[in-house]
């Protein structure tokens, strides 16, 4: 009987550990940070969409148009602070078409709110967007 009981008690904790195994993993939760100044910001699309604050966005879209095209990004974070960019750039707008619900971004823009960086990451420990 003591033989049984110890059985089911490491079959349990073994049990427990694997649960623990299946958790795993590097975790980030990527906050939308915005730097007027710098004309920069940085976070992550899930981050943005599952917190709590109603000001928190950041990500970008894609205008096709006849014979053109362009893209727009923009970041608000919780304090209320902005900072968008714009471009026709093939390269920029490339990248752009890559990011997803899970996605961390960054961008920054020149002094004429043209777009002169974007970088979009994709990796398993960024915050996925809660359905």
């Amino acid at each position: 009987m003591a033989r049984k009981f110890a059985l089911g008690v490491l079959a349990v904790a073994t049990l427990a550990g694997l649960g623990s195994i299946a958790q795993a993993g590097l975790k980030y939760t990527g906050p939308v940070y915005v730097y007027p100044s710098s004309h920069y910001a940085s976070g992550g699309v899930g981050y943005a969409r599952n917190t709590g604050s109603t000001n928190d966005y950041i990500g970008c879209s894609i205008s096709q148009y006849a014979t053109s095209v362009s893209m727009y990004c923009g970041a608000n974070d919780t304090s209320n602070n902005y900072v968008g960019c714009s471009t026709t750039n093939a390269a920029f707008i490339a990248a752009a078409r890559s990011i997803g619900p899970d996605s961390q971004i960054s961008f920054s823009a020149d002094a004429s709110g043209n777009c002169n960086y974007l970088y979009v990451e994709y990796y398993s420990w960024n915050q996925p967007k809660v359905p």
